[in-house]
C-alpha cells in the first residue's frame, strides 16, 4: 500500500466521521425541535389549570378573610350578651337578694319579739324561778334563755 492509499483511506474515514457527526447534529436538532413543541404544548394545556388554581387561592384567601371577620363579630357579640348578662345578674341580685335580707331581718326580728313575748316578765329581786316542767313550757322549753347562732333567743 502506498502512500495514496493510506490518504484515500483516511480521507474515507474523515467523511464518514463527518457525515455521523453532521447527522447526530441533525437528530439532536430535530429532538430539541419536538421538545420544544412538547412544552409549549404543555404549557398551553396547563394555562387553564394555573389560572383556576389562581382564582381557588384568591377565593380561598377571600372566604378566610370573611371567616376571620365573622369570627371576630360573633366574639363580640358574645362578650356584648356576657356582659348584658352580668349586669341583669347584678340587677336582679339586688332586686332580690336585697328585699330577701331584709325580710329575714324582719321574719327574726318578730320572731325575737314572740319569743320575749312568751317569756314571764321577772321581777329583779327573783332571778331565780323554781325549776318545774311547767316552768320550762313557760320560759321556752329546755332550751329557754338560749341564743341561737343568727342572734334569736330559742
Amino acid at each position: 500500500m502506498t502512500d495514496t492509499t493510506y490518504l484515500g483511506v483516511i480521507a474515507f474515514s474523515t467523511l464518514v466521521m463527518a457525515l455521523i457527526q453532521v447527522s447526530v447534529l441533525v437528530a439532536l436538532f430535530l429532538m430539541m425541535k419536538r421538545m420544544q413543541a412538547v412544552v409549549t404544548r404543555v404549557e398551553d394545556a396547563t394555562r387553564p389549570l394555573l389560572a383556576k388554581v389562581q382564582d381557588v387561592t384568591r377565593e380561598t384567601s377571600e372566604s378566610i378573610a370573611a371567616a376571620r371577620l365573622e369570627i371576630s363579630r360573633v366574639g363580640e357579640a358574645v362578650a356584648h350578651i356576657l356582659h348584658r348578662v352580668e349586669e341583669t345578674v347584678g340587677r336582679v341580685d339586688a332586686m332580690v337578694a336585697t328585699p330577701a335580707r331584709e325580710g329575714a331581718a324582719i321574719v327574726a326580728g318578730a320572731r325575737a319579739v314572740v319569743h320575749a313575748l312568751r317569756r314571764p316578765f321577772v321581777p329583779a329581786g327573783r332571778a331565780h324561778a323554781p325549776a318545774s316542767h311547767d316552768g320550762e313550757q313557760q320560759r321556752g322549753g329546755q332550751h329557754g334563755g338560749q341564743m341561737r347562732t343568727s342572734g334569736v333567743p330559742m
